[in-house]
């Protein structure tokens, strides 16, 4: 038994992807279906579609017009014919064929998704986003071929997002974050609203969205959209700390301004929960010289978390603990502008055997600011023997406005 479509479907796909969408449909749906004859008198029906004379939909009509006659309980069937149909510019029939398919299979996603096709070919935006809408409450399998002739066909934005979104919460995240991918900053903007809004506002999605902002260099409502929503210690952050779970003690996440650490030869970047200065949890660096993989002597910097300032004087501080680090670098924190490399302030750094040590730095952020980062550091060492051993712990660190 076989369903599948013909091989040369990628070319379809390149070159004619209005009759790519029903085919794939097709083989989603149909690949269960015994292979009788309706079935296969669909599948030459669409290998006569995809020939390339101007005569292949009217061709074709027979054979979707026989497949349907044998299974006129299918949905499916009824789509093919009317998808053909409308090719061949038989509007009317077509659209009879895709009112009875829907009648068929009110809540088949493959068939709404069709009918949705159909209608946005005819510029029937609103029947097409209401099929969309239904699709989408049906299955998320087809989210991305939904959105794509949303973001493409759909028209203004606030009425994709009424008629063809609605109130379905798991719908609108999905749409948000295609938007990240294919859409612009102000299309983001409403549905980011559009999110708050609805009410549907929340991590992860505004971590993505932080992140975005950042990528796209608008460092400020990037902040403003962690501290309502991503933020681990939001009464604190951006009010008594300019840096967000700055003990630890939350899971570091990917994206927006949580920790981000790097892959470096020779040191190893965890999470204590065994040694803390406060609370229960704690940055730890584990330095193997045997490690470095012929990196001697190489800056680490590799543990660090956005920030955003205005220019100004601040005070960045931390609490460090080693044991047995060796050389004559220790660890300490720093502020920098990654852009340039800028280090605006640094800690003094802290080596050998010692107890929990506090570390601080005054330093002027001068205008224009914006988009900087605070890091975690050992810098390159200046003795020959320059591969460190050890371990060093990091913990409570705070930024802040000094007068």
């Amino acid at each position: 038994m076989s369903t599948r479509p013909p091989e040369f479907f990628v070319h379809l796909l390149r070159d004619k992807w209005p009759l790519a969408i029903p085919v794939l449909l097709a083989a989603i749906w149909i690949g269960g279906r015994p292979d009788g004859a309706p079935q296969k008198l669909a599948n030459m029906g669409y290998a006569r579609l995809w020939e390339a004379d101007a005569g292949a939909a009217g061709a074709a009509i027979p054979l979707f017009r026989e497949a349907l006659a044998g299974d006129t309980a299918f949905p499916y069937r009824w789509t093919d014919l009317g998808a053909t149909l409308a090719e061949a510019g038989q509007i009317k029939e077509a659209e009879y064929c895709f009112e009875r398919a829907v009648k068929l299979g009110p809540g088949a996603p493959q068939v709404l998704v069709r009918a949705s096709n159909f209608h946005f070919m005819r510029g029937n935006t609103d029947t097409a986003l209401r099929l969309g809408s239904a699709a989408l409450r049906a299955a998320p399998e087809f989210d991305d071929m939904i959105f794509a002739n949303y973001w493409r066909l759909g028209g203004a934005l606030d009425h994709v997002w009424a008629v063809g979104i609605g109130n379905q919460r798991r719908a609108a995240t999905a749409f948000f974050r295609y938007l990240v991918g294919h859409g612009d900053e102000s299309a983001l903007s409403f549905s980011w609203a559009s999110l708050e809004r609805l009410g549907f506002a929340g991590d992860p999605d505004a971590r993505i969205w932080a992140q975005w902002l950042l990528e796209h260099h608008r460092p400020g409502p990037a902040a403003s959209v962690w501290k309502a929503y991503s933020a681990s210690e939001p009464g604190s952050y951006r009010d008594t700390n300019w840096l967000d779970n700055p003990s630890f003690e939350s899971e570091w996440k990917p994206g927006g301004f949580d920790w981000s650490v790097l892959p470096f030869p020779g040191i190893r970047t965890t999470m204590d929960n065994r040694v803390s200065h406060t609370g229960q949890r704690s940055a730890r660096l584990d330095f193997v010289a045997a490690d470095f993989d012929g990196m001697a002597n190489q800056d680490f910097h590799h543990l660090g978390q956005p920030v955003v300032l205005v220019p100004g004087r601040y005070e960045l501080s931390a609490w460090v603990r080693t044991s047995a680090l060796t050389t004559d670098e220790g660890v300490g924190v720093r502020l920098v502008d990654p852009s340039t490399n800028t280090v605006f302030g640094v800690t003094r750094k802290v080596r050998g055997t010692a107890d929990w040590t506090h570390v601080s730095v005054l330093f002027t952020v001068p205008a224009p600011a914006g988009q900087l980062r605070a890091e975690i550091v050992r810098m390159k060492s200046l003795s020959f023997v320059n591969r460190p051993n050890g371990t060093a712990w990091v913990d409570d660190l705070v930024l802040v406005p000094s007068r």
